[in-house]
């Protein structure tokens, strides 16, 4: 890992002094102007800029990179948390006080915090350890006291976060730590003071920082402003980088608390700065005030948001001021830290749910905190679209499979439906590092939700794949229906289902309605599109449908004639696409060439339809299914060659009668046409100085069939070969260009 430099000694002492002391919320950074004037980025804001484009070169290579979401994020830096949990000498909460919170509420706040990070454009994630701290005298602490706690329970390399009753939402440089008040975990909207005290850790200042100090309360304007009244900075200038938090992308505030809707997350202030612009902060910045508690109609937290210059002050902070937690807690990104964005979900009620057919990729990671199980919640559909459902554990290419075992629960009541807890005793199970267990809705009712456990095989990392997805019947069968029989299956019943077939009029029943097989023959006489359809109804609901749609009877080919190029037009000839059907063309003359295959070919002139000349031909067909089913049928039409002088080729010659007898002008032959490696040339000298002697020097083209020049040469002499071996099969046009006019070829390359 490449670090970067070590700030000024002045920065460190800074960051030592700074207390951010907190009751309600916070309290602003205890921090004379001196050391906030000292800050590297004080009215220098590309400090941050290129400190962060250094740290990108490092970790992406490239300015136009973006990190991919995926479930193993990859981020700069994984920063483990150690959470301290103060309880009394027994164990308990403690007289009198707040409830603990559990790990549903723990992991809500987690949750909030490592997404905020990274949906901000910050690539550090977080994954934590708990444990007690047995000190009644500790559960609430005052300012004295808290020197003292955290210095008794500390995790080297680890954000030490602890959890009281009374004396907390607080982060302070002089003991490294950060205390937080249980109730904060208790309600949704204060999940955010978890996310607002780290950012305290990485260095960030409050948004409204300086509201209350004359020569430091942020203008609204971006631009310049003059400050009269305050001292040596009485000066026309950009102020948003030397006033308020220092950082010219986050709004200027004027400090929200009792100026905002927790309803709404809306700012309901009128204030105005010192040249009377009204304020507008940003009502969802992580590090302002007055959103704290705040959720919106999502039950989203109002605090949901970091600015890309907070980034960078966070970055600044953990590679240049925390350069020896980065090595105590191995912060780089390795293999034994590599956890997925579903931790934690080491507990049934920290079961992440699982969506329908979504595959998930899980881990097992060893740094530090002990990471022994999985689990996930699955919710059975009740829209009735299938009968079966599967649980699927699997392997991920390129890693070892950690899972030793696959236990599935039914939930037990717990008297908030948000909180899940599994039944003592698993209700099936799958003893392997990979397999499926059968989730039939006779068993696993619709609308229940069900407990997931993937326990870890001691084998310490590793990956794997878990999906929980539909197992649907469906009908197969042949796409053509001749008049011998033609049988259709339906496959992945569930246990207790019925099924009635039903097909289109154009089809005959033999046999098997009420069974998986159900055997029907064409009409006599149809020819058109079809149908069989299986209804299937079982224990849970019905009937779903399934169909399959079959061509019955004889096909007709559809003939396209394509002119757009008037020279060069094609005849393109379609059957209907069949699964599973082979099909064989044929044509009556050699004048005519047929290119293509499967359901769709063209017929095209490569030379042997003269210029205003026509040319019949019958086209066959054949469609086979199998040995008894196949079909021929056979269609006649005429193809026409237009005259070059009508299509506008030709500039010379063209009147009257241009192209019979000796005044034809077609001085070039193609040969071999169909081409493979090469393709020779050979134009008539006469035929191009017929009219006025001209030079015999030509221009040769060739296009492909996009309009795209792949060839050109000039050329006197009457025989050339054109090397083809390169260019890719298909229809190209070769023009020949000389001051009499040009002549136009198909040439067909095909290797």
């Amino acid at each position: 890992m490449k670090i970067l430099p070590i700030l000024l000694t002045g920065l460190l002492c800074l960051y030592s002094q700074i207390s951010i002391a907190q009751t309600e919320e916070c309290t602003t950074p205890d921090v004379s102007e001196q050391e906030y004037e000292s800050i590297p980025w004080y009215g220098n804001p590309g400090y941050l800029d290129n400190m962060y484009d250094s740290l990108y070169a490092i970790y992406e290579g490239s300015p136009n990179t973006r990190i991919l979401e995926s479930d193993v994020r990859e981020p700069w830096l994984r920063v483990p948390i150690q959470f301290w949990m103060h309880v009394d000498d027994n164990g308990n909460p403690g007289l009198n006080t707040n409830p603990l919170p559990d790990e549903q509420e723990i992991k809500f706040a987690m949750d909030h915090l490592n997404n905020t990070f990274w949906q901000s454009g910050v690539n550090i994630q977080f994954y934590y350890c708990i444990d007690p701290v047995r000190d009644t005298d500790a559960i609430a602490v005052d300012d004295w006291q808290k020197l003292s706690v955290a210095n008794a329970n500390r995790r080297p390399g680890f954000v030490n976060i602890h959890i009281v009753n009374e004396g907390g939402n607080q982060f302070s440089p002089v003991y490294n730590g950060i205390f937080i008040d249980r109730e904060r975990f208790l309600f949704d909207g204060g999940a955010s003071t978890l996310t607002h005290e780290v950012g305290h850790y990485f260095g960030l200042f409050h948004t409204h920082w300086g509201y209350n100090l004359p020569c430091r309360r942020e203008p609204v304007s971006r631009g310049y402003v003059f400050r009269p009244l305050c001292g040596t900075n009485a000066y026309l200038g950009s102020t948003c980088d030397v006033t308020g938090d220092l950082l010219c992308d986050t709004p200027a505030d004027p400090r929200m608390t009792g100026q905002y809707d927790l309803a709404t997350c809306s700012y309901t202030g009128t204030e105005t700065d010192f040249y009377g612009a009204r304020y507008s902060p940003d009502v969802f910045n992580v590090m302002a005030y007055g959103n704290g508690n705040g959720l919106n109609s999502n039950n989203e937290s109002c605090r949901s948001n970091f600015t890309p210059g907070q980034r960078n002050v966070m970055y600044q902070k953990a590679f240049h001021g925390r350069s020896n937690e980065i090595s105590q807690g191995q912060w780089n990104p390795n293999a034994n830290n590599g956890f997925d964005r579903f931790e934690p979900d080491n507990s049934d009620i920290e079961a992440s749910p699982i969506e329908l057919n979504i595959p998930q990729t899980h881990s097992f990671h060893t740094n530090f905190c002990p990471d022994s199980e999985d689990w996930i919640r699955v919710t059975i559909p009740t829209d009735g679209s299938s009968d079966k459902y599967l649980l699927t554990v699997g392997d991920i290419s390129g890693f070892n499979n950690p899972v030793q075992l696959i236990e599935v629960y039914n939930v037990v009541p717990t008297g908030n439906p948000q909180v899940f807890r599994a039944a003592p005793n698993p209700i099936a199970s799958q003893t392997s590092n990979s397999g499926t267990i059968d989730m039939p809705c006779n068993v696993f009712q619709p609308g229940n939700n069900y407990l997931v456990r993937i326990t870890n095989g001691g084998t310490a990392l590793g990956r794997y794949q878990v999906t929980f997805g539909t197992q649907p019947s469906q009908v197969s069968g042949p796409s053509l229906v001749c008049t011998s029989n033609a049988t259709f299956s339906v496959s992945n019943l569930a246990p207790g289902v019925s099924v009635e077939w039903t097909k289109s009029g154009n089809l005959d029943y033999i046999s098997g309605q009420g069974t998986s097989n159900y055997v029907v023959a064409a009409a006599s006489g149809v020819n058109g599109p079809g149908w069989v359809q299986a209804d299937v109804t079982g224990p849970c609901g019905g009937p779903i449908s399934y169909r399959h749609n079959v061509w019955v009877g004889q096909p007709t080919a559809s003939l396209e004639v394509i002119t757009t190029d008037c020279i060069k037009p094609r005849h393109k000839w379609t059957l209907p696409q069949l699964a599973g059907a082979t099909y064989t063309w044929s044509i009556n003359t050699s004048n005519l060439y047929l290119l293509g295959s499967g359901n769709s070919v063209e017929v095209i002139n490569t030379g042997g339809v003269n210029h205003n000349s026509s040319q019949p031909y019958t086209i066959t067909n054949t469609i086979r299914r199998d040995r008894f089913c196949s079909q021929t049928s056979s269609t006649t039409t005429t193809f026409h060659q237009p005259d070059e002088c009508y299509c506008g080729i030709r500039t010379t010659g063209c009147s009257p009668n241009p192209c019979t007898g000796s005044n034809c002008w077609e001085p070039m032959s193609v040969f071999p046409n169909p081409a493979d490696g090469e393709f020779n040339i050979e134009i008539n000298e006469t035929t191009l100085k017929v009219k006025d002697g001209l030079d015999t020097a030509v221009d040769i083209y060739l296009y492909n069939n996009s309009n795209e020049l792949v060839y050109s040469k000039k050329d006197v002499r009457k025989k050339l070969t054109i090397p083809v071996r390169t260019l890719p099969n298909g229809i190209y046009h070769l023009h020949l260009v000389h001051a009499t006019g040009t002549q136009v070829v198909h040439v067909i390359i095909q290797h």
